[in-house]
This record gives structure tokens, sequence and C-alpha cells, in this order.
């Protein structure tokens, strides 16, 4: 799936924000701008940053579509979100998004 083929939802911080604390515990769906979203996955990324790390996958209740965002614990900053939107995934195998 090419990056120009991708939903791409901008958010603010807050919004961003938000969406962590309403999904950050598994199974439990938020509704952000008229969409309910469910978090189907957490997947450790902090091999690749200097603190704990993680791409959430969720899934969006109305078309099915996934999307990531990524939240980053910093030790002076407090959580970070690497970027602000959500971008579409797919899923390519039971586990790994792209």
């Amino acid at each position: 799936m090419a990056n120009k083929d991708r939903e791409k939802i901008d958010l603010t911080h807050d919004e961003l924000m938000e969406l962590w604390e309403g999904v950050y515990w598994a199974g439990r769906k938020y509704e952000l701008k008229g969409e309910k979203y469910e978090q189907v996955d957490k997947v450790n990324t902090s091999e690749f940053s200097d603190g704990e790390s993680f791409d959430y996958i969720i899934k969006r209740e109305s078309d099915g579509k996934f999307f990531k965002f990524n939240v980053w614990e910093t030790p002076r900053e407090g959580y970070v979100f690497c970027d602000k939107f959500l971008i579409e995934v797919k899923q390519v195998t039971k586990i790994a998004y792209e």
C-alpha cells in the first residue's frame, strides 16, 4: 500500500491525547469526530527509541479500516506523539501492519 493510497486523518495534539486515553485499554472504544474507533493491537516499538514507545492499531467502526498512531514516553517531556495524524494501514498478517 503506497503512502499516497492511504487515508490520513490530521489531528491536534489534544485530539490525539483524547483518542489515546480512550483506546488505552484493549477493546475500549472511543468516538472522535463522529467516528467510533476500537483498539485492536498495541505494538511495542521501544527498541527504536530511548524510552517506551508503542504503535496503537485502531479500527474505525463505520468501514472497518485500520489506522495507526505512535506514542512515546520521553524522560523529560512525558508522552509525545511522533506524528499529528492517524495513517491508514492494512493488516498483512495476523499481527503485522504495513
